[in-house]
């Protein structure tokens, strides 16, 4: 398994509905790069900083938290935002196999 999603649903005071997803990285992720989560809350944080439209990264954990492994709470996207993102369409012309 590459990854466990939990989708979040948080009722603000001013009544705004945020939802976010955590993903929890599976062990081969983990065996890549142990701190996959903290490296990806950093590039997110960076393109975002750069005015790119990304999910919004909002907090990252290292396993032993609470949480059993690493994860990172992000803004959910709908599927929408994803297929029809520039950087999507650059990454699917342009992926080659190495």
């Amino acid at each position: 398994m590459s990854a466990q999603v939990t989708g979040l649903e948080i009722l603000q005071p001013t009544g705004r509905i945020m939802r976010m997803i955590l993903p929890q990285h599976g062990e081969n992720d983990l065996k890549r790069n142990p701190n996959i989560a903290a490296d990806e809350y950093k590039l997110l944080k960076i393109l975002e900083n750069e005015g790119l439209s990304v999910p919004s990264p909002y907090y990252f954990q290292q396993a032993g938290g609470v949480f059993t492994k690493p994860c990172i709470l992000i803004d959910m996207w709908r599927a929408s935002q994803i297929l029809h993102h520039p950087i999507q369409h650059f990454i699917s012309s342009n992926w080659q196999l190495i």
